[in-house]
């Protein structure tokens, strides 16, 4: 066994807690792509089919995820090490939800639906991970439907860019009309645009046309 890809499973949370024997298994049996992707290079588009775990094992993606009804896009950067989209494999809906795009060199390791199923069906250390961060998952979306009341309008717009991350950290874009963001927050687009030049002004976001530059969401905060 390689004690470099050694070393990268037991980096990932699904593969925690196993030991030798687990992991040459797993090498033994499962069928481990890795994948590099330069700069520039598109993995998944939003809506296509998922049949396989992706493990961004390092590099960075630009995540695109344009809204159902396609008035708006949220854009960020996710840094590995990361599972992407690890809930979307089983279910109705099997889509990415997002597109990722290399911004440097990514380096990606794939596990095929039907190895997953065997892990799942035969090794318990790596079910009880999984099911851990399915539960992770479904409580945090959980608790985002049921949102404390926000007085302001600042601080309801800082809740929809929270809820709509993947990390808490980092530059997120906001893509949208001032119209289309007043809907979502509760106010008229000229109360809305008055919000976003104050905290312009002070630093904390940039504005152009149809776009919100957040060069750090943590300031939001």
């Amino acid at each position: 066994m390689d004690i470099r890809m050694y070393d990268t499973l037991h980096s990932i949370p699904l593969f925690q807690g196993m030991n030798g024997i687990d992991l040459n298994r797993i090498f033994d049996n499962v069928q481990l792509t890795i994948e590099c992707l330069e700069q520039g290079e598109v993995y998944v588009h939003q809506g296509e089919p998922c049949q396989q775990l992706t493990f961004l094992l390092n590099g960075t993606f630009r995540v695109d995820t344009l809204s159902p009804d396609e008035n708006y896009t949220f854009t960020e950067q996710l840094t590995g090490t990361a599972l992407l989209e690890g809930d979307i494999l089983y279910g109705i809906q099997r889509q990415w939800s997002s597109t990722y795009t290399a911004i440097d060199t990514c380096r990606l390791m794939l596990i095929p639906k039907d190895d997953v199923s065997r892990m799942l069906a035969t090794m318990e250390i790596f079910r009880i991970n999984y099911l851990n961060t399915l539960c992770t998952l479904a409580a945090r979306r959980r608790r985002n439907a049921w949102p404390s009341p926000s007085p302001t309008l600042r601080m309801r717009f800082v809740r929809f860019v929270t809820t709509h991350a993947l990390q808490p950290k980092g530059p997120k874009q906001l893509t949208i009309r001032m119209a289309d963001l007043g809907n979502h927050l509760g106010g008229t687009r000229a109360l809305v645009s008055t919000m976003l030049h104050e905290m312009q002004d002070e630093g904390l976001l940039t504005i152009s046309r149809g776009h919100i530059d957040i060069p750090e969401m943590t300031d939001l905060y």
